[in-house]
């Protein structure tokens, strides 16, 4: 008899626990960097920074890849699994092919029976063929059958382990997700509150000597003076009273790898004689 093949095993991939790790190390997206710079007297407002937020969203979007491949791998595992039954039907299809050997053997043995033999040794001969037959169908029924049992099982378990560590995943990067959401809506109100501290209601209520800006006031307050930079610089707002202690300049270089600048100095008070 002819041995069965022996089954192939695929291994399956590592999850994704690195890349869970690496997004749990994120900082979060929020930097605040406040500059302070004495000489010139500037003020800036603390931006948003959205390069950290797109690397977080990178991250995320890593992961849900690693999660498709190993799904893919899995499927891939499935795929062995019915090569391999497939191999085990060829096992039982060699196992036919000598069974039927023996059955030609044994009608051979039959007319030699019939042309040397007496009835009752035919009769045996007959009977034990029959015999033969009817336990070969049983024996491929039942391997077929316990052979597709136990791969339906086996095939069962492991799709049930693989789905419940995938939800588990996924389940973990839509909590992140929401922490993302929720961090975004106490940026957007940090953000609310450092816009409304430069409006130009409190521009001399803040006691600022001088605030630039990229867009300019809906409405200057009293008092302040609107400066604007060449070739659409920062709009300035001086008060009027520091105009005497303070001059504007603007330099510009020639060369085409230098940008143009505007630079608001503090002039020196000179001591009258």
């Amino acid at each position: 008899m002819a041995s069965s093949p022996t089954p192939r095993r695929s291994s399956m991939t590592p999850d994704s626990s690195e890349a869970s790790v690496e997004l749990q190390n994120i900082e979060s997206p929020v930097g605040a960097h406040e500059k302070d710079d004495k000489e010139q007297g500037s003020f800036e407002v603390p931006l948003f920074n959205f390069n950290e937020v797109i690397r977080y969203m990178r991250k995320l979007k890593e992961e849900n890849t690693l999660l498709k491949e190993q799904l893919e791998t899995m499927q891939k595992e499935h795929e062995d699994k019915q090569e391999m039954f497939k191999d085990l039907e060829e096992s039982f299809d060699q196992r036919i092919k000598m069974l039927s050997q023996e059955k030609m053997e044994l009608e051979m043995k039959l007319q030699k029976v019939l042309q040397y033999g007496t009835v009752k040794d035919m009769e045996r001969v007959l009977e034990k063929c029959g015999d033969m037959e009817l336990k070969f169908e049983e024996m491929k029924g039942d391997m077929k059958e316990e052979m597709k049992k136990e791969l339906k099982e086996e095939l069962q378990q492991q799709l049930k382990s693989t789905i419940e560590e995938h939800e588990e995943k996924l389940s973990s990067v839509g909590n992140r997700t929401e922490q993302v959401s929720k961090g975004m809506e106490s940026m957007k109100s940090k953000l609310s509150e450092l816009e409304s501290q430069v409006l130009a209601d409190n521009v001399t209520m803040c006691g600022i000597k001088y605030i630039r800006k990229m867009k300019p006031l809906i409405s200057i307050p009293d008092g302040t003076v609107q400066l604007r930079g060449p070739y659409g610089g920062y709009y300035f707002y001086v008060e009027r009273e520091q105009l005497k202690t303070w001059q504007v300049r603007v330099t510009t270089k020639t060369q085409p790898q230098y940008l143009q600048s505007i630079k608001l100095i503090r002039s020196r008070r000179v001591s009258q004689t």
